[in-house]
């Protein structure tokens, strides 16, 4: 069995027939949202007027991520919701498989946060994350969101933070003035620039500052080394299936979002 995750941040934007057809095309069992302006009824209606498996939208109190999925509803449980709304935990038992932790971000951008107070935030969700993991007893977990950081910004790569990295094989704990941290593995680094088959990343921003990288990695998937040989899949997504997310080669805004959903699967089977 294979387990698959979508997250798009839709700018508020009533994106009914561009949702419509990407979870036709890509079926994903668990479908996250974030900027989500529209009314879940409509949504539905219009999404599972497709003959295939209905979306139903488990109950939430989360503030600024809205969840759909074909799973039972009783396979998912809420577990955390944080103040701000930036984040939501859930816990996914999924028949013959270990339950996994399942955690989606918006994190405040940089339009009205430092960096300082972004990689605060950070931490802030780092420890919570591994206080849920201790709780539990396992580290199957699984970030995707909007991080409104790059790769390589302080918020992801610090040890107090996400503390993700770019290679597999250096995500092991890793002891820093005398104290042992977890470490993610961030794949989105291998998607970076246009040496990949798809966009060169999740956002595109043409500013005048003297130092822009135009496109940006903003959208992201960070999975611990438990679930690294589990994840067969990432990808930046650039069509709804049926017409492009681009314009002129970057994120059209005026017809769908500014940012592109990103999409990973998980062998279940080789979860460890």
């Amino acid at each position: 069995m294979k387990l698959s995750i979508l997250f798009w941040n839709l700018q508020k934007r009533p994106l009914k027939t561009r949702i419509t057809r990407l979870l036709a095309a890509r079926r994903p069992d668990v479908a996250i949202f974030a900027e989500y302006d529209m009314s879940d009824a409509d949504l539905l209606t219009q999404v599972n007027a497709v003959p295939l498996e209905p979306y139903v939208r488990p109950a939430s109190l989360a503030k600024k991520l809205r969840l759909f999925t074909t799973l039972d509803s009783s396979f998912i449980q809420e577990r955390y919701n944080s103040v701000l709304g930036h984040c939501t935990i859930w816990t996914l038992r999924l028949p013959h498989a270990p339950p996994i932790l399942l955690c989606g971000v918006h994190l405040a951008s940089k339009l009205g946060w430092t960096g300082y107070d972004q990689a605060f935030e950070a931490q802030k969700i780092a420890k919570e994350l591994s206080d849920r993991e201790e709780i539990d007893g396992h580290q199957r977990t699984l970030v995707i969101g909007d991080f409104n950081m790059n790769p390589y910004d302080a918020g992801l790569v610090a040890s107090h933070a996400f503390h993700a990295s770019m290679c597999a094989s250096t995500a092991a704990t890793r002891t820093v003035a005398g104290t042992a941290y977890s470490k993610f593995y961030n794949p989105m680094w291998g998607l970076l620039g246009d040496r990949t088959s798809g966009p060169p990343g999740t956002l595109y921003h043409p500013a005048s500052t003297p130092t822009n990288t135009f496109w940006h990695m903003l959208d992201q998937i960070l999975v611990r080394p438990e679930l690294e040989n589990a994840l067969c899949s990432v990808q930046i997504l650039d069509s709804d299936g049926t017409d492009s997310l681009l314009k002129n080669g970057r994120p059209d805004a005026s017809t769908a979002s500014d940012h592109l959903p990103i999409y990973c699967e998980l062998d279940c089977s080789r979860i460890s």
